[in-house]
């Protein structure tokens, strides 16, 4: 694994900016509880998910992702969501927000 370093360095700027969010948002609470810790620990699992998810993308052969049905698949999802996002403005009125991860850390 010729990148490796940067792999290691992508995970210490995640840790350090963790440690940032976790220290001045939760630290400064007086009362400390389970509650309080529930966005870094959801953020943390996201984060390793898609670190996960990126080793497995780094598998697959680019030139496969050439072939015109896959082009226009991508471009499809990739527009479809940004019409989605587009649409939940139009509708709600205000400034899209975290989505599913708002919705699970209010639960």
């Amino acid at each position: 694994m010729p990148d490796r370093w940067i792999l290691y360095s992508v995970i210490l700027l995640f840790l350090m900016g963790e440690t940032a969010i976790i220290s001045a948002n939760v630290l400064s609470t007086l009362e400390f509880d389970v509650q309080t810790l529930r966005r870094p620990v959801l953020q943390l699992v996201v984060f390793f998910a898609g670190l996960l998810f990126s080793f497995y993308i780094a598998k697959i052969d680019y030139r496969r992702l050439f072939k015109r049905k896959y082009v226009y698949l991508l471009v499809g999802v990739s527009l479809a969501s940004l019409f989605i996002v587009l649409i939940k403005k139009l509708i709600s009125g205000k400034a899209v927000d975290g989505g599913f991860l708002v919705a699970v850390c209010n639960l």
